[in-house]
């Protein structure tokens, strides 16, 4: 049976960017994706932002993670010809009682050394984005979009055509692994067989399905994470009192679901590289399915109330479906991303938890997995070429 030094389940920006940060400590690493494409899920399915690092503030390795990663992808896009762009971001209040929401917000993310701008005033406001009105706003000039799809892409191309022997292999699903203090045995199904290898080492990045994964190795593993699906409408600038070119969102909120307390940044806007487009959303709603990618037609009505009160020139007629996303929590509501060995199987990495930011912290996330594998599994073992 054939061995590799190591495997990484899961094809999606973070399991990419993880294989790319290795690539000159291992002289074969095999990639492991279920879906027909590499990043068909999370990866691309949301709403292409860069984070600042705003909304990580309470969530210790997120924070540093995003912030970290946040400059990182805009290096590696410049440097790639992936597109994206800094659009800055409006954080807009309606009333006092969010504004005092949203200067705590602005104080914390300026003393951990964010790049911020509290405005307290319709001018300060209007001269960003005149189509937009708030009684206050936090202005986050870092914020951008990026192209999601052409990021995975760019990824898959220079793992393909790296000197060192990355073996990338879609439609293959890991459907067992057997542990032992040496190696790991795999078992994969592929449309046309299913067949074994060991691994020396696994990283476990199969997002939406990396608890699933990781209680193949360690039936006790302790996370749980339940799939929300995500819904965007879109318009797109055909007047002048439509025109936007930041990211706008509501003042972020916590509420009560099921004894559980969540985060809710809203429905919020976002600029994008298509001809003038602009995404409303994502309205996430609970569902039982991790492939539920449905989208319910009949909400433009809903969505413009999302955001009239401060984008109020849109009306329901301009507005149109556009596509759903996946995205995940943590059952237990354990918000931070988790990045560590398996308790029993060192060797085995998880990488759980990984929504939103895990596009802007990916190339970060790959960085820390290195630092650990480097580390905890002493460089020696390696082979760098």
């Amino acid at each position: 049976m054939e061995t590799v030094p190591l495997a990484i389940i899961g094809g999606g920006v973070v399991g990419l960017t993880t294989a790319w940060k290795l690539l000159d400590y291992f002289q074969d690493i095999t990639l492991l994706e279920k879906n027909n494409y590499f990043g068909q899920e999370q990866s691309t399915h949301n709403a292409g932002v860069i984070h600042c690092g705003i909304y990580s503030l309470e969530e210790p390795l997120k924070k540093e993670l995003c912030i970290r990663g946040s400059r990182l992808l805009y290096e590696f896009c410049q440097t790639n010809a992936v597109p994206c762009q800094k659009t800055g971001k409006l954080i807009v209040a309606r009333d006092e009682e969010e504004s005092k929401t949203l200067e705590d917000l602005f104080l914390r993310g300026t003393k951990e050394g964010l790049d911020l701008r509290f405005l307290t005033t319709q001018t300060e406001i209007t001269k960003i984005e005149p189509n937009v009105r708030a009684y206050a706003a936090i202005y986050c000039p870092e914020t951008g979009i990026i192209d999601a799809s052409s990021y995975v892409n760019r990824l898959v191309s220079l793992l393909s055509t790296s000197r060192n022997g990355v073996h990338l292999l879609s439609s293959s699903k890991v459907t067992e692994i057997i542990p032992t203090d040496s190696h790991f045995t795999l078992t994969v199904e592929n449309p046309t067989e299913r067949y074994q290898f060991r691994a020396e080492r696994v990283i476990n990045s199969a997002g939406l399905y990396s608890d699933e994964i990781a209680r193949l190795v360690n039936p006790n593993f302790s996370y749980t994470l339940v799939p929300i699906r995500g819904e965007f409408y879109s318009f797109r600038i055909k007047q002048p009192e439509l025109q936007l070119n930041s990211n706008v969102y509501p003042t972020p909120k916590e509420y009560a679901d099921k004894s559980m307390t969540k985060k809710n940044l809203g429905v919020h806007l976002t600029p994008t590289f298509n001809d003038q487009e602009i995404n409303v959303g994502p309205y996430f709603q609970s569902t039982k399915s991790k492939n539920d990618y449905s989208i319910n037609l009949e909400k433009s009505k809903f969505f413009c109330e999302q955001v009239k009160y401060f984008f109020p020139h849109l009306t329901p007629e301009k507005l149109q479906p556009n596509y759903s996303g996946v995205h995940l929590a943590e059952k237990s509501n354990f918000r931070d991303f988790i990045v560590e060995p398996d308790m029993n199987y060192p060797n085995f990495i998880n990488l759980v938890n990984m929504g939103s930011p895990a596009l802007t912290s990916s190339l970060a996330i790959a960085e820390y997995v290195q630092k650990i594998v480097l580390n905890y599994f002493k460089v020696v073992t390696f082979q760098k070429l």
